[in-house]
């Protein structure tokens, strides 16, 4: 009996302890609804703190471009986002001179600050900043926004190692301006532009050049680093070896800095670098109509599209850039883009400013020529007649006469610049030596050996600083 009491407590003992774990592991309704409620507060909370993280009003991004701040065409850019994209821009005046700008601009992006999101670059110096990996890539970026860069810009992308790093908002082909008036006067047929080979732009300006009267045949802007290389660019002479060292013992770079200065030299069409210091003519001396023709970026055409800063009483002609003798026509290209800081807090709403202005600007700001590759006839006709035609009439100057110039697929584009590492060395290099040979202070063989060794330094140095 004693035996069948001590089991009998046991199962209870048992039943017992099974009961109290149940109910520990047992949650009642109230309990239940009391956790969801908290559960509910929680995330409510997190909501409210992801709300208020969140920016409130339209995006707001930097910007920076190479003119003042109240300049009217920055004033249309800023304009034009807002009404687009409903961002709201901070325009960045960091200076208006391009050569300060840069100067500016690249202190800031090597040391890793960049002053904008977005920023307008040279083409000869965004490889320094990308080296120095400032610079975001925008092949994801543009690709998660349904944006083909290839197609719609082609060669005018900046792109390194595969990755595309700028956008091209200017593309600035080089043209020949003329005056008409100084043509007649001289009673000299107008020139085309079939054949304008620089033999024909020479031959053309001795026949115009009357020193007597102040007219001189051409002006160019000889103290310039571009008109120093010209035709070797022209000739699609590398500026650098397979190595990485510089091309400019290549004898084109020789030929070419004879040529340029040859126009005043031996030619005598036009005012010589000691000339142009001396009187200081200004690099916009074609306004003033005492010279028959000028060759020059597409910028110029404000010399005849601006009559208030260059009134005249004269009409005007348009051609390509003259090209070498037993060439293929080529003209004189300049890129400036933009491009994304690495240091952005929005990539993707940066990309979207930048590929909006590269798309568009050409539309509101009429000193920019369109680098889109994908426009139509049509397109092409409207921008050409709108910011060239309408209002200049009586130039008698046609449409065509633009397309042969800028959208002609029979013109090689050359580089206007020497771009790639110690492109900024190498460009102030050849003004210093051009402007020695020009003056008689040095052989042209001397200038360009002086110019090849530098530039060799300052690309091993470069190297050096980027590794």
């Amino acid at each position: 009996m004693k035996k069948a009491r001590k089991i009998l407590c046991l199962v209870v003992a048992c039943l017992m302890a099974l009961s109290l774990l149940a109910a520990c592991g047992k949650t009642t309704v109230s309990e239940e609804k009391q956790a969801s409620t908290q559960k509910a507060d929680d995330k409510s909370s997190t909501q409210k703190e992801a709300d208020t993280a969140k920016p409130s009003g339209p995006v707001k991004l930097k910007f920076t471009f190479p003119k003042p701040v109240d300049n009217p065409a920055m004033k249309e850019y800023i304009k034009y986002a807002k009404e687009k994209l409903n961002y709201d821009i901070e325009f960045v005046d960091i200076n208006p001179v391009a050569q300060e700008y840069d100067k500016k601009l690249s202190i800031s992006m090597m040391a890793g600050d960049a002053p904008a999101d977005v920023f307008y670059y040279y083409a000869a110096i965004l490889d320094k900043y990308i080296a120095a990996d400032t610079v975001l890539p925008l092949n994801d970026i543009a690709q998660k926004a349904n944006v083909n860069l290839q197609t719609k810009y082609g060669t005018g992308l900046t792109v390194k190692d595969n990755k595309v790093y700028g956008l091209p908002q200017t593309r600035d082909i080089w043209v020949t301006l003329y005056n008409k008036k100084i043509f007649d006067d001289a009673g000299v047929p107008y020139p085309t532009a079939e054949g304008w080979t620089w033999s024909k732009y020479i031959e053309t300006a001795k026949k115009l050049t009357n020193p007597s009267k102040g007219i001189y045949g051409s002006f160019m802007n000889l103290d310039w680093d571009s008109f120093q290389y010209m035709t070797a660019h022209q000739k699609g002479i590398p500026d650098y070896k397979a190595d990485g060292t510089s091309n400019f013992d290549d004898p084109a770079f020789i030929e070419a800095l004879k040529f340029a200065h040859d126009l005043a030299g031996k030619e005598k069409i036009q005012p010589s670098i000691l000339t142009l210091k001396s009187k200081q003519l200004p690099w916009d001396s074609f306004g003033t109509g005492k010279y028959a023709m000028t060759v020059n970026g597409g910028w110029s055409t404000c010399f005849v599209m601006d009559k208030k800063t260059y009134p005249r009483d004269w009409k005007y002609g348009v051609l390509p850039m003259p090209y070498p003798d037993g060439s293929k026509p080529a003209s004189s290209m300049v890129i400036g883009g933009l491009a994304v800081a690495k240091g952005t807090k929005n990539a993707e709403a940066a990309f979207k400013l930048a590929e909006l202005f590269a798309s568009d600007s050409f539309k509101f700001d009429t000193e920019r020529m369109p680098t889109r590759l994908d426009m139509s006839k049509d397109e092409i006709n409207s921008y050409i007649t709108t910011n060239f035609i309408k209002g200049h009439e009586d130039d008698g100057v046609t449409v065509e006469d633009y397309i042969k110039c800028w959208f002609n697929p029979e013109i090689t584009l050359t580089p206007e610049k020497v771009n790639g590492p110690g492109a900024s060395v190498i460009n102030s290099t050849f003004i210093s030596e051009g402007e020695l040979y020009g003056i008689g202070k040095k052989s042209a063989e001397d200038a360009m050996k002086n110019v090849k060794q530098k530039a060799d330094t300052a690309i091993a140095e470069e190297k050096k600083a980027n590794k």
